[in-house]
């Protein structure tokens, strides 16, 4: 006897890993996963066969299912459902055919089913089950559509069924019943992937750059401000450290002027500087622009606005990005490791328009 008293068993005290003294957890199951009677949370023994002798496929261990036929379809006697062997004779008659008349394969000496129809679906008289002939002739009609104006295969003189699609399932505005189109856009011209035939999302993405720059850049903070109505700041903080490249310049002691080394290291933000100004023409610079837009921005510096950008730390992804977002507001770029030179052809820019492209330059990550 302890201090204070004998200390009986609780059967329903349990060990550190959850299970009783008879080794059972609150749900009555074992370390091996079987309750007290042998069976698992599926209610299958360990051999695999249920409480009621039954496998995974419905099959006991001699191979027959709760019908009493095994795989192929035969009882323990060696009959079909229907009462016919492997060879088919049928069990009461002794003969190729049922009390029926009909075979194994359920048509008659001279060939119909128990309906009247025959293997391709037609009856005595030569008609199918909808009243058309071997020709495609209806029993009514006589021509190749019946009363309601449709044919043997349910379409229409214009080739669109009951429900108003042709064989290939669209409708006579070219979409089909989910919606889309035979190009695969819907009425708003975006695929079932939320891209248009240019590839772009409705915020403006492209499906491939964007898919690169969520992997590879994706921010769990973007703070933005403008320095002026020409300047803008945009801060980001990536959800995880992000490969980038970095420079540093040096002097040294022993020779003039300044050198410098780059190297890769892991970094948690990136910050972005835009500055936007109007332009006169130049010439000579050679651009980075999307696909034909209708607009110039050929190989001359045209008059128009000027986009500066210039980027803390290098990340390819992100440059990425931005040419493509820049070229669909139809600013060609000039990249270089860590700036953009942007240009927007503009015969007569004004100050007030340079405002407005900057800030809608900012809003491209408000997406």
């Amino acid at each position: 006897m302890g201090l204070f008293g004998s200390k009986k068993s609780n059967k329903y005290s349990r060990d550190r890993h959850g299970y009783d003294r008879f080794g059972f957890d609150v749900d009555g199951y074992n370390k091996k996963g079987y309750d007290v009677d042998g069976y698992d949370e599926n209610g299958c023994a360990l051999d695999g066969y249920d409480k009621n002798g039954f496998d995974a496929s419905g099959y006991d261990k001699k191979g027959y299912d709760k019908n009493g036929f095994d795989k192929k379809g035969y009882d323990e006697s060696g009959y079909d459902k229907n009462g016919f062997d492997v060879d088919g004779v049928h069990k009461a008659t002794g003969t190729k055919f049922d009390k029926y008349r009909c075979d194994k394969n359920g048509f008659d000496a001279d060939g119909f089913d128990f309906y009247g129809f025959d293997v391709d679906g037609y009856n005595k008289k030569g008609y199918d089950k909808d009243g058309y002939d071997r020709d495609g002739l209806e029993k009514v009609t006589g021509t190749g559509f019946d009363a309601s104006g449709y044919d043997k295969k349910g379409y229409d003189v214009d080739g669109y069924d009951k429900k108003g699609y042709d064989v290939d399932g669209y409708d006579e505005n070219g979409c089909a019943l989910d919606g889309y189109d035979k190009n695969g856009f819907d009425a708003s011209g975006y695929d079932k992937k939320g891209y248009d035939k240019d590839g772009y999302n409705k915020n403006g993405f492209d499906k491939y750059i964007a898919k690169d720059f969520e992997l590879t850049s994706t921010f769990s903070k973007i703070t933005s401000s403008f320095d002026s109505d020409f300047t803008a700041v945009i801060a980001m903080t990536y959800d995880e450290p992000t490969k980038m490249k970095s420079k540093l310049f040096f002097s040294n002691d022993e020779k003039m002027g300044i050198y410098s080394k780059g190297f890769e290291s892991f970094s948690n933000n990136n910050v972005v500087h835009f500055h936007i100004e109007t332009a006169g023409k130049q010439s000579n610079a050679a651009w980075i622009k999307p696909k034909d837009t209708g607009k110039k921005q050929g190989d001359n510096f045209e008059a128009g606005y000027t986009l500066k950008v210039s980027l803390n730390k290098n990340d390819p992804e992100l440059k990425s990005f931005l040419i493509k977002k820049l070229g669909k507001i139809n600013f060609g770029s000039l990249p270089s490791e860590y700036s953009l030179l942007c240009h927007l052809d503009e015969n007569y820019p004004t100050d007030e328009r340079a405002k407005e492209l900057l800030q809608t330059v900012v809003e491209l990550f408000n997406c």
